[in-house]
């Protein structure tokens, strides 16, 4: 806690001695000097021994005194969450922070490596959208953090200038719509046999009457006037069959 000249007046600590009234000027401090201009300051994330991450939050005492209190946090309680955050079998979450630096995953072995995210495309397009007042929700294909293709979205939390991403695999993602072509195209293949079948039977059942008109107009026509062609298809064809019927009579 600091009073209104930035002197500290206690600390509580678990990793150092406690202090009171040590009177130690902190009045230049980054958590001190924002917190009095915006009232309430969320500080970069950092490692304590490289492994565990940390934030400071700092925030006035009241409407008019300039006294700040502020705390280190412990952020490995976000771990917890995001590491239950799950999109179909092998989707999941991370979260950036604001230098594009990835801060939590389900992971922590990745976290620790301080990687830093951003050069890529997901990043990049969300920073660059993140001032935006729009709620709608983009989604595109990109490539992830182990380097296979994923389809990915992401929200931001203003007040922390942190993005949380959820990524799923793009084929994973695209599992279903790849059934549905799989689907449509036999589909669309037993349609196309069906009606080469059709074909083939409505030109065999077209073939045989006008065969057997064409060889009784022939015999007819070679004087075998007794000849009569029966044909029982009660189309044109039948009509024509009797009028040859009608010219041999």
């Amino acid at each position: 806690h600091v009073d209104a000249r930035g002197k500290e007046e206690l600390r509580v600590s678990r990793f150092e001695l406690d202090a009171a009234g040590s009177g130690s000027d902190a009045s230049q401090a980054p958590a001190v000097v924002e917190a009095r201009a915006k009232r309430t300051y969320f500080g970069p994330v950092y490692f304590r021994n490289d492994s565990e991450p940390y934030m400071t939050i700092a925030v006035t005492s009241g409407e008019r005194t300039a006294e700040m209190t502020s705390a280190d946090v412990n952020l490995k309680a976000i771990w917890d969450v995001v590491s239950r955050i799950t999109i179909g079998r092998r989707g999941y979450a991370y979260v950036v922070d604001r230098a594009g630096h990835l801060i939590a995953h389900p992971d922590v072995s990745v976290v620790l490596q301080k990687r830093d995210l951003a050069d890529l495309a997901q990043v990049k397009t969300a920073r660059s959208e993140r001032r935006s007042s729009g709620d709608e929700t983009v989604v595109l294909a990109a490539t992830g953090l182990d380097g296979t293709e994923v389809l990915t979205s992401h929200a931001a939390i203003p007040s922390l200038d942190w993005i949380v991403f959820v990524e799923q695999p793009l084929a994973e993602a695209l599992a279903p719509v790849q059934g549905t072509i799989v689907r449509s195209v036999l589909i669309l293949a037993l349609g196309l046999i069906a009606s080469v079948i059709a074909s083939i039977l409505l030109a065999r059942h077209m073939v045989a009457p006008i065969r057997t008109l064409q060889a009784g107009a022939a015999r007819i026509g070679a004087g075998e006037l007794g000849h009569r062609i029966v044909l029982g298809t009660n189309d044109e064809l039948e009509a024509l069959g009797d009028e040859f019927n009608r010219a041999a009579g």
